[in-house]
């Protein structure tokens, strides 16, 4: 509350960027921790031979998702 008062100087379009921007690397960092923990569950069922469809299903989801966050516009 105290940096707002000091500094309400800044324009609210400026603001409203910088939100989305963090949002937007919030996304990013969630979504590549999500694959990143899907990635190796697919390993760990492989090294078991057991079946990983789901998972495999999942993590081309989240690659998807990724991908689109990564290249959207801020």
């Amino acid at each position: 509350m105290r940096f707002s008062l000091e500094n309400n100087d800044f324009e609210s379009s400026t603001l409203e960027q910088e939100a989305q921007t963090l949002l937007r690397r919030i996304k990013i960092g969630y979504l590549e921790e999500k694959r990143q923990g899907i990635h190796n569950l697919i390993k760990e069922l492989e090294q078991r031979g057991e079946d990983d469809t789901e998972l495999v299903q999942e993590y081309h989801l989240v690659c998807g998702e990724l991908e689109k966050a990564k290249n959207s516009p801020l």
